[in-house]
């Protein structure tokens, strides 16, 4: 649920509550639940007789759900058209199927030889998948429907032995993120680790720090974007983290070209309970929202000293969240 405070500088409200239409309260956590726009909620439920049934609930259509005996691990509707993607599979692989509603069309068929950490689409034509090894892309352009996903990375070792947590690509298509969790004391402390990978040269970074975010921000003049990768950098032991603002690629003008790190001692400090798992950028107001695992959120001005403002809006843990596209 929800916590309100009256000294917030957010706005916060409840829009629904999923267990009103019958969903059990456990259904609702990371990995069995999708929110791919802010138009469907998908959620799997499993019956006492192991039977699997998903609930598809229809935000734009006040909150109406669908709910529909079907076998497989997990389901999520395109970001903005009537198109489901169907994830099913074991321990060493899985398959997904992606079909347009619309003209009941199967637009692709694909298999992958591992078991997916993660999956979403990360943009209008590609449903990414990471693998237990690497990651993969499905366009659903490509042609024809059983052409196989394209092997985009392997994961570093570090990210093999993680939970995997986040995973997106900039607007370029030519940069992608890869973000996991450990822990080395069996839960007393989170490590976060980050993985950067250059699709054009073929080349990785490793980063420990945690809540990557691309975006493409006037840092140095009002109209020259430099393309960026947001990230709350923290290395294992380290009590505070920093904002760390690193360019990728090179700005159409040289001149414009930011220092490959920039550090501000504002990022928030979040305790060793509790850590950041999602990262928003606006652009407008020149801030940086972060969400934590226990429902904390910071505002992180990422052109100023400044300190973050916090507040938390969640009382129970964050399963998924999301930036809606103005």
């Amino acid at each position: 649920g929800l916590l309100f405070m009256q000294s917030s500088p957010f706005k916060c409200e409840e829009k629904f509550k999923l267990t009103s239409l019958g969903i059990p309260a456990d259904a609702c956590k990371q990995g069995n639940l999708s929110m791919e726009s802010d138009r469907f909620i998908c959620v799997k439920e499993a019956a006492a007789d192991g039977a699997i049934s998903f609930n598809f609930v229809d935000m734009s259509r006040g909150f109406k759900n669908q709910k529909k005996q079907m076998s497989g691990e997990s389901t999520m509707m395109h970001p903005s058209k009537n198109i489901i993607s169907i994830r099913t599979g074991g321990e060493n692989s899985c398959s997904v199927q992606i079909v347009d509603l619309s003209v009941k069309q199967v637009l692709r068929e694909v298999a992958i030889p591992e078991q997916a950490n993660l999956w979403h689409w990360v943009n209008e034509k590609i449903v990414a998948v990471v693998g237990s090894k690497s990651v993969y892309h499905i366009d659903i352009t490509t042609t024809p429907v059983k052409a196989p996903a394209t092997v985009m990375f392997e994961k570093n070792e570090d990210l093999k032995k993680s939970q995997i947590i986040h995973y997106s690509i900039d607007s370029s298509g030519k940069w992608c993120v890869l973000s996991g969790i450990y822990s080395p004391d069996k839960g007393a402390t989170i490590n976060g680790v980050i993985q950067l990978y250059s699709v054009e040269q073929h080349q990785e970074q490793k980063i420990d720090g945690f809540a990557p975010c691309f975006a493409e921000l006037p840092l140095l003049a009002p109209n020259v974007k430099n393309n960026v990768i947001v990230l709350i950098g923290k290395k294992s032991g380290d009590i505070n983290g920093n904002l760390l603002i690193l360019e990728v690629g090179t700005p159409i003008d040289p001149t414009q070209k930011i220092k490959r790190k920039q550090m501000f001692q504002s990022a928030p400090d979040v305790g060793t309970a509790d850590f950041p798992v999602l990262n928003y950028i606006s652009e407008k107001n020149a801030l940086a929202y972060i969400v934590s695992k226990l429902g904390y959120l910071y505002a992180v001005s990422y052109t100023h000293l400044t300190l973050p403002t916090k507040a938390q809006v969640q009382i129970s843990v964050v399963a998924v969240s999301l930036k809606k596209k103005q």
